[in-house]
């Protein structure tokens, strides 16, 4: 019997792009093994797949996109040699490539990140241990300060709104702040107020078969943490609405720069009033006629790299290091800069040849 194990150096590592992936490929057999090779193949890829009707039948569409695909020779066989009885340990180490999108998995679309070990047996099955690695890149606010900013978005008459958000990027359990100040100078009472989070993902599929190129979009929306709020706003009245909520963990990463998927993120508010029709209103721009008119977009990333702050309750020595911190005037001492005599000495005449020297 053989058993296969694949251990990590740093096993709840998140990894980053770049950012080098380094374990042992462990072998226990309790018998000389006949194996011609172990290797560990690498992965990593987005792929989707939906399924569209066609008449009677159902057509299948999907595409993938690959970041990484590489396999690792550990061992090799060398004439008749044989892989002996005990545990054998094979290290390996390879490189994460720079373009690494964030690890998840949806029922339509995935981005998953793999590695598999494998020993090839002559004349028969072959063993394979397969083990997931965590790669989510981080969003980088001290490269993209504009996200960290608080933004408002406004409506135009007859209902004058304007919301604010205290930045545009978040991360898993962080909370949503907003503020939406109202003038209903419509003819209707607003009688509650929509909020929340706004999902639009498009994916993209080639379709299998005789029709090989055609191509689909298979759109998902969804809401998040949605909430419908009582909020009495009489014709002609001013009013301000806030609710701060929470993002789940369960959701998927902003994506942008894949060429198979695109998942966006949007605060939403939409106005309830008691006349014949209902105001929309969210933060979001887009151009498709099943979105609101106007919104805002954020971000959503599993990790923020954030510039440090200084302490308002501490010195500013305390948090930034002594060598940039200039220093304290008081250990000057201030005197009248020395005379023209003292600083280049008095001048000296020659009187045979008339000459002054300083």
């Amino acid at each position: 019997m053989v058993h296969v194990y694949i251990v990590l150096d740093t096993p709840t590592a998140i990894f980053q792009p770049l950012s080098t992936v380094s374990g042992r490929v462990i072998v226990e057999n309790l018998k000389p093994l006949n194996a011609q090779s172990i290797s560990l193949k690498v992965s990593g890829k987005a792929s989707v797949k939906f399924f569209r009707s066609c008449g009677n039948h159902t057509v299948t569409y999907k595409k993938s996109e690959n970041y990484i695909q590489k396999r690792l020779i550990l061992w090799t066989k060398k004439d008749d040699e044989k892989l002996s009885i005990g545990s054998h340990a094979y290290r390996f180490k390879f490189q994460l490539p720079e373009k690494c999108l964030p690890q998840f998995n949806n029922k339509i679309g995935k981005i998953v990140y793999k590695l598999e070990a494998e020993i090839d047996i002559p004349w028969s099955l072959n063993k394979c241990k397969e083990i997931t690695i965590n790669v989510s890149p981080s969003l980088d606010l001290t490269k993209e300060i504009t996200l960290l900013k608080p933004v408002t978005y406004v409506t135009q008459e007859p209902l004058n709104a304007s919301a604010k958000i205290q930045q545009r990027a978040f991360t898993y359990g962080d909370q949503i702040k907003l503020s939406v100040d109202i003038q209903n100078k419509t003819p209707y009472n607003i009688t509650f107020v929509e909020t929340g989070l706004k999902c639009y993902a498009s994916f993209r599929g080639q379709r299998d078969g005789l029709y090989v190129g055609a191509e689909k979009i298979k759109h998902m929306n969804s809401t998040i943490n949605c909430k419908k709020i009582p909020f009495d706003l009489p014709t002609g009245k001013d009013g301000t609405f806030t609710r701060t909520f929470t993002v789940p963990e369960c959701i998927m990463p902003s994506i942008s720069n894949s060429a198979i998927m695109k998942i966006e993120y949007f605060v939403f508010v939409k106005f309830h009033v008691n006349g014949l029709w209902d105001l929309y209103f969210s933060y979001i721009n887009t151009n498709t006629t099943s979105c609101p008119k106007i919104n805002i977009p954020v971000t959503i990333s599993k990790n923020l790299i954030k510039s440090p702050k200084l302490s308002k309750t501490k010195s500013a020595e305390g948090d930034i290091p002594a060598e940039l911190m200039p220093h304290p005037i008081c250990d000057y001492k201030v005197s009248p800069p020395p005379t023209y005599e003292d600083a280049i000495g008095s001048p000296f005449f020659d009187k045979e040849n008339n000459n002054v020297f300083l």
